[in-house]
């Protein structure tokens, strides 16, 4: 428990730019400066298409559909990262991401949660990149706590910038943070 306060609080001390694994194409990838990452994370993939149509589900999912879909023209850069400590759950991850987008200027416009919220395949939903999601380490663990996953999404107006965040387990307990970034 004390961990997961920690964490909270220092998900306002955030890591500066540049972060790497996959070495030689991972090392010199920078976080947005809007949404940065928490602290103690590492970046384990990245994918960005300079300019495209792009749905974004925007909102919980049920009776087999997202409640609802935003479909906007422009850049879209993923993340993900990982956080090598199975003693920290997504909910706190999510609360201190909430945090700090809130402290950029971001409007959190929805949290959709677990089973009730979310189809049991969720990351495999085209908003995630296959690269990124099912990179080693990022995928969801079949066995893992669906209940917990978390998923919201924010807009920043001023920026014209969507973020969506979605947060799960691997097959290692670890908390897995997908971060998509849609600017029209």
């Amino acid at each position: 428990m004390q961990k997961n306060t920690m964490l909270a609080a220092s998900a306002l001390a955030l890591m500066s730019m540049t972060a790497g694994l996959r070495a030689d194409a991972l090392e010199d990838i920078s976080d947005h400066p809007l949404v940065p990452r928490i602290q103690e994370t590492e970046l384990i993939a990245h994918d960005h298409v300079d300019h495209d149509r792009h749905v974004i589900p925007w909102g919980p999912h049920r009776d087999g559909a997202w409640k609802e879909t935003i479909e906007v023209d422009g850049a879209h850069e993923r993340f993900a990262y990982i956080l090598r400590d199975p003693d920290i759950r997504p909910l706190p991850l999510s609360v201190a991401y909430k945090s700090v987008l809130g402290l950029r200027g971001f409007e959190i416009d929805f949290l959709a949660v677990g089973r009730t919220h979310l189809p049991d395949d969720f990351s495999e939903d085209p908003h995630f990149s296959r690269d990124v999601d099912h990179h080693p380490g990022g995928a969801p663990s079949p066995d893992s706590d669906l209940d917990a996953r978390r998923f919201f999404g924010a807009r920043h107006a001023d920026e014209d910038l969507y973020v969506t965040v979605f947060i799960h387990e691997n097959a290692e307990g670890e908390p897995v943070i997908l971060v998509s970034i849609v600017e029209p």
